[in-house]
């Protein structure tokens, strides 16, 4: 078990694919980085979300009225649509990299 796994370590160091022939690590560091986006994105949206409730009306209901505001709505539906248009990117390539390592009959 030692020496498949120091094969392995070495294989790894010497840049061969681990993950298949159709798997190179540029794939897989391609979707860590689409995954990383998506996530600052998302945090991102967050924060202006906040930011639009902050600055709503001072009544008990604030959140909800500064959500349906014009405002909170155009914000929401571009938030959505961001991360739904990332997210479709992330699904593809995702679907991609796991189509091209079926093995073939």
């Amino acid at each position: 078990m030692e020496a498949r796994l120091l094969k392995l370590l070495d294989e790894f160091n010497a840049g061969k694919s681990s993950f298949g022939p159709n798997c190179p690590y540029e794939k897989l560091d391609s979707i860590r980085n689409q995954q990383e986006e998506l996530m600052r994105l998302h945090f991102e949206q967050d924060r202006k979300m906040m930011s639009i409730l902050e600055t709503g009306s001072t009544l008990a209901r604030r959140p909800v009225r500064a959500l349906l505001t014009d405002e909170g709505r155009k914000t929401t539906k571009a938030n959505i649509d961001a991360l739904v248009t990332r997210l479709e990117s992330l699904s593809y390539a995702i679907h991609n990299l796991h189509y091209a390592n079926r093995p073939r009959s």
